[in-house]
């Protein structure tokens, strides 16, 4: 007698379902769909913090999370204005000019595109308001009231100022990938671009994830009393 019949259950991989909502992110980009988040979205889990080697942190950020999340999105978000630069190019005497003035950690993440280790940096913890700057060279890159949380263990900003430029203006890059971004006036490299800001609420739908090593914040000053006061 033959046994009896069961169900089977098939299920995609992980791979395969991470494929697919890649590209149903694309599209829902390109068509310029705008759809609501989920409930259940609006306040994700920690994403995976990302290896302590060299490599991007695209490569940790843009697995199955970030690409559900964009896709269930799909980037409410305006438009950013300014063109892409593309990857700068350092001249050499100021490399090694910032080679002498930055630690070797500094040097690693601006000038060889490294990535800092997730959740080290003292700036997460900084909630005075103030200008960030580069640390090579002082350009002024984001403002503290574009600062928010995102649990990912990097500085994350919604907005930029002008100081900072990407290397793709690809909404769909930015969405799938991620894309690096730079000092404007030094070449230094900064972190990376997601359009996945939806998933905090963000006024921009963007999120700047940022090496804190790269970054000097400098506070506003404290207002002064007023001399008439006792």
């Amino acid at each position: 007698r033959l046994p009896p019949l069961r169900p089977i259950i098939v299920v995609p991989s992980p791979s395969l379902l991470e494929m697919m909502l890649r590209v149903l992110t694309a599209a829902c980009i390109l068509a310029g769909v705008a759809v609501q988040p989920a409930t259940a979205l609006s306040t994700p889990r920690r994403l995976r913090a990302a290896p302590l080697a060299d490599s991007p942190r695209r490569a940790a950020l843009r697995h199955g999370f970030a690409a559900a999340v964009a896709a269930a999105t799909c980037l409410g978000a305006a438009p950013d204005e300014a063109a892409a630069g593309g990857q700068p190019v350092v001249n050499p005497a100021d490399l090694d000019r910032y080679r002498a003035k930055l630690s070797p950690e500094q040097y690693r993440i601006l000038f060889e595109r490294g990535t800092e280790r997730p959740f080290t940096s003292p700036l997460l913890q900084e909630k005075r308001a103030g200008i960030f700057s580069c640390a090579a060279c002082g350009t002024k890159l984001f403002a503290s009231s574009t600062k928010f949380n995102s649990g990912t263990g990097w500085p994350s900003f919604y907005d930029r100022l002008d100081g900072v430029e990407r290397t793709s203006d690809n909404r769909a890059v930015w969405a799938i990938t991620g894309t690096e971004v730079h000092c404007k006036s030094c070449g230094g490299h900064l972190g990376d671009l997601f359009a996945d800001g939806s998933l905090w609420q963000t006024p921009t739908g963007l999120r700047y994830c940022i090496d804190g090593v790269a970054l000097a914040f400098s506070p506003y000053d404290a207002p002064k009393a007023d001399a008439g006061q006792a």
